[in-house]
């Protein structure tokens, strides 16, 4: 209908997992990666951002929206986000920005929507 079925991949399964070179036509082909409440799954968010880096073409972008930890948890909510969400693991702000970094993104936008989200979880 809108004609991006040929230039949209969509790809499902461990991307900790998979061979890289299945993955579309392999590292550095992707324009862009984008994640909506996806990562938040995946406790080894260094790897994660790392291989997304290497599946991206030069000058690709990364979208990614996901939980973080503001603050302490309390016992409850880790309880929640383990056994609700499937979540092991939620970084703070600074500990995701420098994962990014790591992995080679520059440019790392950290936009704040909690209180816009708030409503929803």
């Amino acid at each position: 209908r809108c004609q991006l079925s040929k230039l949209v991949k969509h790809s499902l399964g461990n991307i900790l997992d998979c061979e890289l070179e299945n993955l579309g036509d392999g590292p550095g082909s992707f324009d862009g990666i984008v994640s909506f409440l996806v990562f938040l799954h995946i406790p080894d968010k260094k790897s994660l951002l790392d291989i997304c880096s290497k599946m991206l073409k030069s000058g690709g972008s990364i979208f990614v929206e996901d939980f973080y930890c503001r603050s302490p948890f309390s016992d409850i909510e880790v309880d929640s986000l383990q056994n609700d969400v499937f979540c092991k693991d939620v970084p703070t702000r600074e500990e995701y920005i420098s994962y990014t970094e790591a992995a080679g993104f520059r440019g790392v936008k950290f936009i704040e929507k909690s209180i816009e989200w708030k409503g929803y979880v």
